[in-house]
């Protein structure tokens, strides 16, 4: 990568205070940064934060990213800078007194469309799947699975039993008991906690498979991979978007890389059988 190529990003006024008015013509109207290797590895380092500690974004003061003001048409260094690291994309925002906080900011930038390493292909290797960590990390996220299953059948029992009871004491010529209102009432409690639990479960499991997948097999969102079927040797390419879990099968969504080695227009999917055991 060229290390004197500076890549440049609009910029966005966070919010607009009706008393502060007259510093919107002033804003910056241009973000540049280089994409340093020490940049890159400050990126990889935090994204490890983010899986470790189930984090949606690490925040940091930094002076890698300068802002360029059209009104005077130079660069301003007395500007506070953060940037927002996410799994698959970072984001610089900025403020400048009178505020006391970041009042602007760049779009969302995709890592891979900037990063010219997230367009290397990297291979599943299903061989580390044998390690204990790998298998204790499937193994919680079956239990978990198995819970959230039973939890929605639960669920939906309960729907049917209140909605049994419900149209019953709508038919009849006098109203139920009290009973049987504080029965729907009590009902209604356990499917809403049943409904609570259920989302739990599956927001764990989501975090737990960005474990597995980035731990494991060293991958993150908007990684280009590629894979080998074990069953019938077919090689899939897709840039990683996406996974879910189901009764012991890992599905990875993305889409295609053609031949050519650029992305397609069609999605593609990758199963890999974590129970094979089972």
């Amino acid at each position: 990568m060229n290390q004197n190529e500076l890549i440049c990003a609009g910029v966005n006024e966070l919010y607009q205070d009706k008393q502060l008015q007259i510093q919107s013509g002033i804003l910056p109207s241009l973000c540049m940064f280089e994409l340093t290797e020490d940049m890159l590895e400050l990126i990889e380092a935090k994204q490890k934060l983010l899986v470790e500690h189930d984090l949606a974004e690490v925040t940091l003061r930094t002076t890698s990213a300068k802002w360029y003001f059209q009104l005077t048409e130079r660069f301003h260094h007395e500007v506070d800078t953060y940037i927002h690291i996410r799994s698959d994309s970072i984001s610089f925002s900025g403020k400048q007194k009178p505020f006391k906080t970041t009042h602007f900011s760049t779009p969302t930038i995709l890592l891979s469309s900037i990063n010219k390493n997230a367009t290397t292909l990297h291979p599943i290797q299903l061989e580390k799947l044998a390690k204990p960590y790998a298998k204790s990390l499937i193994n919680k996220i079956q239990s978990l699975h198995d819970e959230c299953n039973d939890t929605s059948d639960l669920y939906w029992e309960l729907d049917a039993v209140f909605e049994s009871v419900k149209s019953l004491d709508d038919k009849v010529t006098n109203n139920l008991s009290f009973k049987c209102d504080l029965a729907l009432l009590n009902i209604n409690d356990e499917s809403n906690r049943l409904s609570s639990r259920q989302q739990e479960l599956e927001l764990e499991i989501e975090h737990l498979l960005i474990r597995l997948v980035k731990q494991v097999f060293g991958i993150t969102k908007g990684d280009w991979i590629s894979h080998v079927s074990p069953v019938t040797s077919e090689v899939s390419r897709l840039r990683y978007d996406d996974s879910h879990y189901y009764k012991g099968s890992l599905t990875i969504l993305g889409v295609g890389i053609t031949k050519a080695g650029v992305l397609g227009k069609r999605e593609q999917v990758i199963h890999i059988d974590l129970l094979p055991n089972s």
